[in-house]
């Protein structure tokens, strides 16, 4: 590789460095008896590598918590809740932006380093650090979100100085024989910090809604011990020659570095080394781009691409949600965060011995072929155990493969490895860039990682609905299929004794693993329907318009409900018929009303396979007293709610979906409002109530108790919460989405229109775009007469029975 290099362009010394640095045949170091400046890396590490890890972490276990506390902050400050997806992509800025911030701080490695020493600019950076913890730390106690996304930006800065700061600082005051080992500290000390955050975010230290923002403060205390510590570090010897011609001091600190006084061998190979290299003055970044230093930055820049697009910190970042969706429940996803910083520790401390044994090519391609196959196996792994639970395990595993693999090699190598690639002069700049790289790279997968997880699942939900049909459906049975959406689950076997009851929504120890295995993947089908339009259909024809509209599911009824309050009767289920019909001309799920208590109908429902079963009030109940136990049925069921304590007693029947019930067939959607603000603004004020005054409510509303406390822990229903009732317009659809619905149902205000086909593709719009006021002007213009509609007042009652 050095046969790359022009040699006209170089010094006989800057070559000789090089071809040693870049050849690809590298000579595998020996162990050494050198001591290592013990003291120096305990104050660098600790107090330096300690934020960059502890903040890459830190957000991960509370991330529910503070979400919430987002929401109420929004709603304090602008009198209105947040909507859905402005809540996303706030979070999304919220965890984004400490890489933002690390980018930034990047750039300015190089400057600061050369012009204020390498210890002073380390010493310094604690003022960014100081400014950051206090801000996220205030940001609680204040009401004011914002200030924890300036906090998070400013740590940031911090952490990407930090980033480029320790690795040079560390090099430089090692013997060579050490550089790697003691290079790959830095790494240890961020994967230490990183456990550290996971643990103290756990609900028995500060991972709860009145300790979570004890979490940032304990940043202090690194901070503290840095201020105390550093000012009694050595310098780099390296920069007192070449920059500071201070001789004399550099070979005292040399003598304290290595523990003896025979340093004058060394002396003067780094005063040959700054005097050929001349001064930083002379040099330039742009330089870097051109012979002889374009190849060793080609490389530094691919090695942090390839640790940055592994995967590895969106792992960190959102771990304990990985492990949910792969169907881990309760405490669990908490725990297996906990085991994957331990790993991860563990395995970088084998990698400081390894690093001088077998090298650092071997040990960094070693790390990507792992990545490799871990990151693989992770996706397929992630998608079948919606279906067969202890899949779940096999996900942990490679989740810990992956981080064995990072920490052999990836995730410490590129970060040192950089300076021994370029000679003094070249050194910082060349850091600047690297960690330039880096960090935009972790923004790029922080910001991109919840938005490609969303595009991959509509993609495998979009692939089931077109292909099952022919052949496929044995072969994919955990996607939606227009034949049978249920899953079947009867060659699982597993042995895993999971005592989470809540996700069944009873008490029920008794409850197999098959079954809870079906409730937790009929939930994940509702889940998938989020963001869209379920739309109420009579006959094949207005399901093709629904599906050709942008629909994410049809609901099959005999009258919509416009014509059920218009006609009067009996309101009863469907003709079997019909949803056959429906089914044979959309791809898409296909749901059906049976009326209340009438299990005999949902037995009917289920045989023909419809994808979902929503047991309605809309319909003539045929039970006053009972609702239909859905736990004994596999398809998954929808109920109607007007609280949140009868959301809960719905669910813990076994519904997989709630709808508000708001006023069907109205074309007045005052009611549907009124029920998802009322739902809403319950599930705050669980979250603010403590253990005793849970029991209480849980009790008072006839809710299960076990509900009543994942509610308040989570801050949301434990299924997915779409709006119903009274939808006409695409306004009214982006008023319920804005207002906290996932989904929104509607029937009568597309059918009873002037031109449906129009009115129901403006409404898909309108749930997809519902907090862009320019886009819903658009489509809400020529659609036409709505549904006349009625005051939902004098519309006559609809059954509620709130048992």
């Amino acid at each position: 590789m050095a046969g790359i290099v022009n040699k006209e362009n170089i010094s006989s010394q800057d070559e000789e460095h090089l071809e040693n640095l870049l050849n690809k045949n590298e000579a595998k170091r020996k162990p050494s008896n050198e001591r290592a400046p013990i003291f120096e890396i305990v104050s660098c590490t600790v107090g330096s590598s300690f934020q960059f890890g502890y903040h890459c972490g830190c957000i991960n276990l509370p991330a529910d918590l503070i979400r919430h506390w987002f929401a109420e902050s929004y709603e304090q400050l602008y009198g209105m809740p947040i909507s859905e997806v402005k809540m996303e992509t706030t979070w999304a800025i919220a965890v984004s932006i400490f890489a933002v911030g690390g980018m930034i701080g990047g750039i300015f490695v190089g400057k600061l380093a050369d012009r204020l020493g390498r210890r002073q600019a380390l010493l310094y950076n604690n003022a960014l650090a100081l400014v950051a913890v206090s801000l996220m730390t205030a940001a609680k106690h204040v009401g004011i979100y914002w200030l924890f996304i300036i906090g998070r930006f400013v740590i940031g800065l911090n952490a990407g100085l930090n980033s480029g700061l320790v690795p040079l600082y560390l090099i430089e005051i090692s013997s060579t024989n050490l550089r790697g080992s003691v290079g790959s500290i830095a790494q240890l000390a961020v994967t230490i910090s990183i456990l550290i955050s996971q643990i103290v975010g756990l609900p028995f230290l500060f991972g709860t809604s009145e300790r979570w923002s004890f979490i940032f403060a304990f940043a202090l205390i690194p901070i503290l011990f840095q201020l105390c510590t550093l000012p009694f570090c050595t310098e780099s010897p390296k920069f007192n020659v070449a920059f500071s011609k201070r001789i004399a001091e550099a070979e005292r600190d040399l003598k304290r570095l290595r523990g003896r006084n025979d340093v004058k061998d060394e002396l003067e190979q780094i005063m040959t080394e700054a005097s050929s290299n001349q001064t930083t003055s002379n040099f330039n970044t742009i330089q870097l781009f051109k012979k002889p230093f374009v190849w060793p930055l080609t490389l530094a820049i691919f090695m942090h691409l390839s640790q940055q697009f592994s995967g590895i910190n969106a792992a960190i970042f959102y771990s304990t949600s990985i492990f949910k969706k792969a169907g881990l429940v309760g405490q669990l996803p908490n725990y297996a965060t906990i085991l994957m910083g331990t790993v991860n520790v563990l395995m970088t401390i084998v990698s400081t011995y390894l690093i001088e044994r077998l090298g650092r090519r071997t040990l960094h391609i070693a790390g990507l072929v792992g990545l490799a196959i871990s990151t693989f196996i992770i996706a397929i792994s992630m998608i079948v155990a919606k279906t067969i639970y202890w899949f779940s395990f096999v996900t942990i595993v490679f989740v810990l493969l992956m981080v064995v693999s990072v920490a052999t090699g990836p995730g410490s190598i590129p970060w040192f490895y950089v300076n021994e690639l370029f000679p003094m002069n070249a050194r910082a700049s060349a850091n600047s860039v690297a960690v330039f790289t880096n960090w935009s790279a972790n923004s790029l997968v922080a910001t991109l990682f919840p938005m490609l997880e969303i595009f991959f699942m509509n993609i495998r939900s979009s692939f089931s609905q077109r292909f099952c049909g022919d052949g496929i459906e044995e072969k994919m049975k955990t996607n939606f299929n227009k034949k049978n959406l249920k899953m079947s689950l009867n060659n699982n076997n597993n042995n895993n004794n999971n005592n989470n009851d809540v996700i069944n929504g009873i008490a029920d120890e008794s409850q197999t693993t098959e079954a809870r295995q079906l409730r937790a993947t009929n939930i994940g089908l509702a889940e998938c329907l989020k963001g869209g339009v379920i739309m109420d259909v009579m006959n094949a024809e207005q399901a093709k318009i629904a599906q050709k509209a942008g629909a994410v599911a049809v609901m099959a009824l005999e009258r919509i409900p416009a014509l059920i309050r218009q006609d009067g009767g009996v309101a009863r289920m469907s003709d079997p018929e019909m949803i056959r019909q429906i089914r044979e001309v959309v791809t898409i799920p296909v749901m059906a009303k049976c009326r209340i208590g009438h299990f005999v109908e949902a037995q009917i429902l289920e045989a023909v396979q419809v994808d979902f079963i929503d047991e309605s009030e809309v319909l003539t109940p045929a039970d006053n007293t009972n609702h239909i136990w859905k736990h004994k049925f596999r398809v998954p069921f929808v109920c109607g709610a007007r609280s949140l304590g009868e959301a809960l007693r719905r669910i813990s029947e076994g519904a997989a979906m709630i709808r508000t019930k708001g006023d069907a067939g109205s074309g007045n959607v005052v009611e549907a409002v009124t029920h998802v603000r009322a739902i809403q603004s319950e599930i705050r004020t669980l979250t603010k109530m403590n253990e005793e005054e849970l029991m209480s409510w849980a009790r008072v509303n006839s809710a299960p108790v076990a509900l009543v406390f994942q509610t308040a822990r989570e801050g949301h229903l434990p299924v997915p919460n779409f709006a119903a009732g009274g939808v006409a317009t695409p306004a009214d659809a982006a008023l319920l989405m804005q207002l906290g619905a996932e989904a929104v149902f509607v029937g009568s205000g597309i059918f009873m229109s002037d031109n449906p086909a129009k009115r129901a593709a403006a409404i898909v719009q309108a749930v997809t775009h519902f907090d862009k006021p320019n886009v819903l002007a658009k489509i809400s213009c020529g659609l036409g007469t709505p549904m006349k509609g009625m005051d939902s007042a004098g519309a006559g009652k609809t059954v509620t029975l709130e048992q």
